[in-house]
């Protein structure tokens, strides 16, 4: 058992350990119990590479992943980022993001909190600017816009019909409009 015993070092090499690898370090049952070792080293499967990536961030940013872009390691296209929340003062958001804007995002709490969601949901991938490169797109614009239209589409604001034009406006301006 050899590499629970590897495991088991890596995961107190860290600087940072997220909360499973925290839980799994400090078990002490769960390594001592002979019948836990095959659960132990499948569990590990999964705890592993989160444990990996959230200390390497943390390590990366001083603790502090604030304003850094990382994108989902499967590379979906998809982006989160850890940002203050402008809505919850002194609580930290992940906000989701892929080519067409801004998609959602997780009021979580503390910053390393939510760099642990951001890293568990799969965003391992530094990709510093990403924001910056996407907002100038077209797609990106468009994406926003249609946002805004949907806000004001749900709060009544607007009918279904009149939502329905402009999104067409936004999708297929001509060259008179200026739709965005």
């Amino acid at each position: 058992m050899k590499s629970l015993e590897k495991a088991k070092l890596e995961l107190k090499s860290f600087a940072y350990l997220e909360s499973k690898g925290k839980d799994v370090l400090e078990d002490k049952g769960l390594w001592a119990k002979v019948e836990m070792k095959d659960f132990l080293l499948d569990h590990l499967q999964y705890v592993m590479p989160v444990a990996r990536a959230f200390n390497e961030i943390m390590e990366r940013h001083n603790g502090k992943p604030v304003g850094v872009e990382y994108e989902h390691h499967k590379n979906t296209g998809r982006f989160a980022v850890v940002l203050p929340d402008a809505a919850v003062p002194g609580k930290f958001r992940v906000q989701f993001f892929d080519k067409n804007g801004f998609s959602s995002h997780d009021t979580i709490g503390p910053v390393e909190k939510a760099a642990e969601e951001m890293v568990r949901q799969g965003y391992r991938v530094l990709s510093e600017g990403e924001m910056d490169r996407l907002s100038q797109t077209r797609d990106w614009q468009i994406g926003n816009a249609t946002a805004t239209l949907l806000q004001k589409l749900n709060a009544g604001q607007m009918s279904y019909q009149e939502f329905l034009l402009q999104r067409e406006a936004l999708l297929c301006p001509d060259e008179t409009s200026d739709a965005i």
